[in-house]
């Protein structure tokens, strides 16, 4: 199995309790639990292994639910 990274901005993803990574044969996962638009923008998944690196952009949106503005 390949080894994963995966980068948001250039920068490695923290190990925190609002994100998980996952990898089976087949598959990557990166879940992010409640999402906020903070989370949104450009992720890269970093595969490696002996036949070499690939690099998978990802970009991944946040839509809230609309909301009445008062004020």
């Amino acid at each position: 199995m390949p080894k994963t990274k995966w980068t948001k901005n250039n920068a490695a993803l923290p190990a925190d309790h609002n994100l998980s990574m996952s990898q089976k044969p087949e598959m990557c996962k990166l879940q992010v639990q409640k999402a906020r638009r903070m989370d949104a923008g450009e992720y890269d998944l970093e595969l490696e292994n002996d036949s070499g690196k690939i690099n998978v952009p990802v970009t991944i949106k946040v839509i809230g639910k609309p909301f009445t503005v008062t004020g």
